[in-house]
């Protein structure tokens, strides 16, 4: 009668023997993870940063007293500074040490903008070209690597078929596998998308013995900018008069890696194809308004940074490196490029020419890349102004390569509309379960690389 007392006591509860003893124990008290390890207190690292508030809850459920005895005593937490080393007061906006009574709206890497491409160039007081500019179409015609093709096939497989690891498996449900074996086995965005990304570098790299320009680049990652500007709107709207046509802007950039190098890059266009962007409107968002989507702030320190010492040897931006592996949308990923890399053409010219807003003298120059591996976005911007407080006038300009921008789209048989802005695919499918053909890839594309190439040996040739 008591091993069966002990047998349905078993099913339903878990049971601990110890010598001379039994103890029965709820499930609901179980301490154990999914390894079977016993799990471990979570202790704050540091109690003062603990909100002892209670969760948002509907307004009608607070008590009456809860605003009350939640309120912050501003007086006691500038006493607490003199007690508790390190602490950190909560103060009132405007006694913080970098209150502004102006606001300011902070464009940031992580900022997603409502209209993409348009409310950035609109920020940014920039024209746009559908087309790379001709030096780099030149390039592109005259330039090659020897067994190119193969060698890009070879970085692919290396970087989606073989480079895997159990650990950086795509867990998120955006690829379909059953079983644990080499058919279902698939690298997840953020492992596969920087290894095609370096591979694809070292790859142009490989040709310093041909172009010696080249070696005279560096590489720095994750270098930090920031640029504050006025922009002012010349067109007034009576259902956002609140917000004013006057705003002082902030544009941090934060790249995965630029290219720098000892000597400025070639301008793309003359000052004849300057002087013609007078003509030319920016791009309407209307109804939407152009800080929308800015974070609001008064508290902020105007800095204007290259992220560089003033002496830098290498202190010319070329190329931006950007990899999207958060899984952006083509318009959205435009209006990132388009903002950080006019934060590092920005800062560098105030670092030439001052503070003071004025037309250049010579306008400067760079270069953007976006990939995740397998989609491509290519830019190239030519900064001609710092007079942002009106919208006529002298405009920056922006090229992009939206040679898809007419191709329709098929989806389980339905036609859609073309996107206006989209990425250039390398290929198609590059994975273990391609069984159209027995290489693992389909619908390779040549003239991605070359694009690649072109943008990244501008400078280093002669043409």
């Amino acid at each position: 009668m008591a091993q069966q007392l002990v047998s349905i006591l078993a099913n339903q509860r878990s049971i601990l023997q110890t010598p001379g003893l039994l103890t029965v124990t709820s499930k609901r008290f179980w301490r154990y993870d999914k390894k079977g390890n016993l799990k471990k207190r979570r202790i704050a690292p540091d109690w003062r940063k603990i909100d002892h508030n209670p969760a948002k809850i509907p307004w009608g459920w607070i008590p009456d007293s809860w605003k009350k005895e939640n309120k912050v005593d501003y007086e006691r937490e500038k006493q607490l500074v003199k007690f508790i080393p390190g602490y950190k007061p909560q103060l009132r906006v405007y006694e913080e040490p970098n209150y502004h009574e102006e606001p300011i709206y902070q464009l940031t890497s992580s900022t997603k903008l409502l209209e993409g491409l348009k409310q950035s160039l609109y920020l940014t007081k920039c024209v746009l070209f559908e087309d790379l500019p001709e030096r780099i179409q030149q390039i592109s015609e005259n330039v090659s690597i020897s067994n190119q093709d193969d060698k890009i096939i070879q970085i692919l497989r290396q970087c989606l078929l073989f480079d895997i690891d159990p650990k950086y498996l795509d867990k998120t449900g955006t690829v379909f596998y059953a079983k644990q074996d080499y058919q279902s086995v698939h690298p997840s965005l953020e492992r596969y998308c920087p290894n095609i990304s370096e591979n694809l570098i070292r790859l142009c790299q490989s040709q310093c013995n041909k172009y010696p320009g080249l070696s005279r680049r560096i590489q720095a990652k994750n270098l930090e900018t920031s640029v504050v500007f006025r922009r002012i709107c010349d067109i007034s709207r009576d259902s956002a008069s609140h917000l004013g046509r006057n705003w002082l802007i902030m544009v941090k950039g934060s790249n995965a890696m630029q290219l720098l190098a000892p000597d400025p890059l070639e301008n793309f266009a003359n000052e004849t194809q300057v002087k013609e962007t007078e003509k030319m409107d920016l791009p309407d968002i209307f109804p939407v308004f152009p800080i929308v989507d800015l974070e609001k702030s008064q508290v902020y320190e105007p800095v204007n940074s290259t992220g560089l010492l003033p002496d830098f040897s290498h202190s010319h931006i070329h190329t931006i490196v950007m990899q999207n592996t958060k899984g952006c949308a083509p318009e959205d990923l435009y209006g990132q490029m388009t903002s950080q890399l006019f934060s590092a053409l920005f800062s560098r010219a105030i670092e030439l020419y001052g503070d003071e807003p004025m037309n250049l003298p010579k306008p400067i120059s760079g270069q953007c890349i976006a990939l995740d591996g397998k989609y491509f976005q290519f830019m190239c911007m030519q900064l001609n102004t710092t007079k942002l407080n009106s919208d006529t006038g002298i405009k920056n300009m922006v090229w992009i390569d939206n040679r898809l921008k007419e191709v329709e789209i098929e989806t389980y048989g339905e036609t859609l509309e073309p996107y206006r802005f989209s990425s250039i695919p390398m290929y198609q499918e590059c994975s273990p379960r391609t069984w159209r053909t027995p290489d693992f890839y389909t619908g390779y594309d040549p003239s991605v690389f070359q694009t690649f190439l072109s943008l990244w040996l501008n400078g280093a040739m002669k043409t």
